[in-house]
């Protein structure tokens, strides 16, 4: 059989749409949820495509606002302007299956990378956007350190912190490395005992200690040479917990922080140096999706730099109804947790943790998904149905997780939610440095408030618990850095609270709420609109004027450009004193 040659015929590409606006309207959408795009999406889009030449652009959509649809149509309206690879960075797998799930409904071609596989070869032709994870993009054996790309789009870039940390950070455990932990904690023994500090060292030979010691850089610096003989002896690059880390810090290891623990030995930046990777570099355009930027120090020293135009349109997206209750503010003689067991103990019910020590405190309850299970664990949860009382609990988890409307109705957020990375544990612990940490913690509070928000239709009961995270919602200048919305919901919450003289009247109050009383939603708007929220004596300006310099310092130092990482800390050195000694 021979080949019809006369049926070959070169494709025709036809002129794509550039404009998001125009692409949504040539789409073939089967999400039944998706009939137009909304105002405050259309407004986004609109000015993000008379911007989007810029190179950092970020979009502020509140949770439920339709985020993904906004960030989808910005990929692929990169992909047709440049028919180039563009990458849409998730922070979890769970979401990149949800991302991916959601562009079918709307009639998107993508492609996905995850577990070292792509799905398809539409990113490598340049045809449509490759939906990836933080981890896959950031690891030091990123296969897209070497990519040409043409632009990233960084989802819920408000979430990504703590990621890009984790990555920089080589963690040697114990556990796994007993000679390595052994030979380190020697190395610097000599140092403790000569500062006092000899008996606290000592008691780190527990492993269940949770003393936490920073090695003072001049002390890391005199030991430099046996610590890089130690650390090369243990062939860390061969070890699956440590490769990857590994390759980021290796040659940096004198420009890093030492943190020894009873459990791990932990190598990290002070400050991420994020702008020296490539995706950073001139020529690629960054778009930061997120819930809220509300801080501009913590982004700052997340990715940093300030997008240099920010879209946020108007919306009430996201602003559900909530009753928020705080057992401890209660006339009642028992503990907070305990008694929120009982609030949720016939309820479906999502409980935060901000660490899995903390997780003990539930165990009893519910207990935290395997760490390789959690994106199964939540589809489980989030399928159940609303009159089970099935409970799921989460440590370290304040994004990326959707249970709007029935899925969940009921949530604990137990406990500060405080970074668990050593370094950011140094600061807050030792130092004491809650002013400059504030924003950043304001940010994870608004994240956990949204994990069962959907919409202003939606509703629920968010239950606050522990005494560090009543503490730090009461205290106004913290208050004062959350959304006004947010505020007024805390104050109806702490008030209706200390009204209580039992727990049956928090059930009560409870089970109003969630069905829907008159006299609930009566009272419930008329304090929202009389309550006044506090005004933020927060100095931004000051604020982000550090973190930028600390980032722009961090990046300095990693490149060895010393003179002029000193220059730019330099600058800002009075102000930070000024404002914070401990800074």
């Amino acid at each position: 059989m021979t080949l019809d040659f006369s049926k070959i015929k070169p494709k025709k590409r036809g002129d794509l749409p550039v404009n998001p606006v125009e692409l949504f309207q040539n789409l073939k959408v089967s999400d039944p949820g998706i009939n137009d795009l909304w105002l405050a999406q259309g407004d986004a889009l609109r000015e993000w495509h008379e911007n989007r030449a810029k190179p950092d652009v970020g979009i502020v959509l509140n949770t439920g606002a339709g985020k993904t649809l906004v960030g989808l149509l910005m990929a692929q309206s990169l992909v047709n302007e440049q028919r180039e690879k563009v990458l849409y960075a998730c922070s979890s797998i769970q979401l990149v299956e949800q991302t991916t799930e959601k562009a079918r409904g709307y009639g998107l071609d993508v492609t996905t990378y995850f577990r070292h596989e792509f799905s398809n070869d539409l990113f490598t032709r340049g045809e449509a956007p490759c939906i990836t994870t933080y981890q896959a993009l950031f690891n030091g054996k990123s296969k897209f350190l070497n990519e040409h790309l043409a632009a990233v789009i960084f989802d819920d870039a408000h979430a990504a912190e703590h990621l890009l940390r984790d990555h920089f950070s080589l963690r040697i455990a114990r556990k796994e490395f007993s000679d390595v932990y052994a030979a380190v904690h020697a190395l610097f023994k000599r140092y403790h005992d000569k500062t006092g500090k000899a008996g606290s060292y000592a008691e780190l030979e527990d492993p269940r200690c949770h003393h936490l010691f920073l090695i003072p850089p001049f002390e890391l610096h005199s030991q430099l040479g046996e610590m890089t003989r130690i650390l090369h002896e243990a062939r860390l690059q061969q070890e699956k917990s440590t490769m990857f880390a590994w390759e980021h810090v290796r040659d940096h290891v004198d420009t890093c922080c030492i943190m020894i623990s009873g459990d791990d030995i932990t190598i990290t930046p002070p400050f991420v140096p994020v702008r020296s990777l490539p995706y950073f570099n001139t020529g690629v355009r960054r778009v930061y999706l997120s819930a809220t930027l509300s801080a501009p120090d913590a982004f700052a020293r997340t990715f940093g730099c300030i997008p240099e135009e920010v879209i946020a349109p108007t919306t009430t997206a996201g602003e559900c109804e909530r009753l928020i209750v705080i057992p401890s503010r209660a006339n009642l003689e028992r503990d907070d947790i305990e008694m929120a067991k009982d609030l949720i103990d016939r309820r479906k019910a999502l409980v935060l943790v901000p660490t899995y020590s903390r997780a003990t405190r539930w165990e009893d309850v519910v207990q935290p998904p395997p760490r390789n299970e959690v994106s199964r664990y939540v589809r489980e949860f989030r399928d159940a149905p609303a009159a089970d009382s099935v409970k799921l609990l989460l440590a370290a988890r304040y994004d990326g997780v959707d249970l709007p409307g029935d899925t969940c109705r009921a949530m604990v957020i137990d406990d500060l939610p405080m970074g668990v990375g050593p370094l950011e544990r140094y600061l807050w612990e030792h130092l004491r440095l809650s002013a400059i940490l504030r924003t950043t913690i304001a940010s994870r509070v608004v994240q956990s408030f949204g994990r069962i928000s959907r919409g202003m239709s939606d509703h629920g009961v968010v239950i606050l618990t522990g005494e560090r995270l009543v503490e730090w919602v009461l205290i106004p200048k913290n208050r004062a850095v959350l959304p006004a919305f947010l505020q007024k919901q805390i104050s109806l919450g702490d008030t209706v609270s200390e009204q209580a003289d039992s727990i049956q009247d928090l059930l009560s109050a409870a089970e109003q709420c969630l069905t829907r009383d008159d006299g609930w939603i009566a009272a419930y708007n008329d304090y929202l609109t009389d309550a006044e929220p506090e005004n933020a004596d927060v100095d931004i300006e000051l604020l982000t004027r550090l973190a930028k310099s600390e980032a722009e310092y961090g990046r300095l130092m990693w490149c060895r450009e010393y003179e002029e990482a000193a220059k730019v800390l330099r600058a800002t050195l009075d102000d930070a004193f000024a404002f914070s000694a401990g800074t």
